[in-house]
């Protein structure tokens, strides 16, 4: 069984004037094993009223021969491969105290199946002496998904503006056929391994157009731009009121 991250890709019906780069930022800021910090980043974290935040969200696809699906080998691959990002959402998620879930789908769902297919596989992972624990799951449908993200964000949005291109097909197909699109995502969280406080907060903007990456700056697109710091901002504070320090919220323009 192969367990990924999914890679952006154009949604079904849409075009982008810029083709999707392979290319990924992530790789400048992990850190070699003897490093002092760690860092994880996090596929969505959803937002209610106010700005505040009542869950995280990690999200990945697997590729398997056999068929139905043993759930029990997923969760074997998921703790041997991806425990460091898993305890770092984990670590997120009880220091501001609110929900974590994980959710693993078959490549590319749901191209290719019934739009009732309960072939989600929704984890609470939880760190129980120490150990990552990955026991409490259940199978859902993307019916269920679209709701529980309604109900954690406390609405459902009367517009959605559609989706051009997104990091799996199930965030395409939430955007552009349901009023609960997957929440945004946090590109990149450091973590000081002795303190445990989170040190800092990365917004990756990816820069494709014909001028200097270094003219990039927040706010240079508008309210668009504002509405998602105003978030980021939101994340720091409640950070601050649990660790005592304030994290530093880094934006880093890159271009393609």
């Amino acid at each position: 069984m192969e367990i990924f991250k999914p890679r952006r890709r154009v949604c079904a019906g849409q075009s982008v004037r810029y083709p999707i780069t392979a290319l990924d930022p992530m790789p400048w800021l992990v850190p070699p094993e003897d490093a002092d910090y760690d860092c994880f980043a996090v596929d969505g974290f959803v937002t209610a009223g106010r700005g505040a935040i009542t869950a995280f969200f990690q999200r990945f696809e697997y590729r398997d021969a056999n068929d139905p699906l043993v759930v029990e080998g997923l969760l074997h691959v998921l703790r041997t491969r991806y425990s460091s990002d898993l305890i770092g959402a984990v670590y997120l998620s009880e220091l501001i105290n609110c929900p974590n879930r994980v959710f693993v789908w078959p490549e590319d769902f749901p191209e290719g199946y019934p739009a009732d297919a309960r072939e989600i596989v929704s984890l609470r992972p939880e760190m129980i002496d120490g150990v990552l624990r990955l026991d409490t799951y259940r199978m859902v449908d993307l019916e269920s998904l679209a709701g529980g993200i309604e109900q954690l964000r406390g609405r459902s949005f009367k517009n959605v503006k559609s989706l051009l291109s997104a990091g799996s097909n199930v965030e395409c197909y939430l955007a552009n056929a349901t009023a609960d699109p997957w929440p945004g995502d946090l590109d990149a969280v450091l973590v000081d391994k002795a303190s445990g406080d989170v040190l800092a907060l990365v917004e990756f903007k990816t820069h494709n157009r014909d001028t200097p990456v270094e003219d990039e700056a927040p706010g240079k697109y508008g309210q668009q731009d504002w509405r998602r710091f105003e978030v980021l901002y939101g994340l720091q504070d409640r950070l601050q009121a649990a660790q005592g320090a304030r994290p530093s919220l880094w934006y880093l323009a890159w271009g393609t």
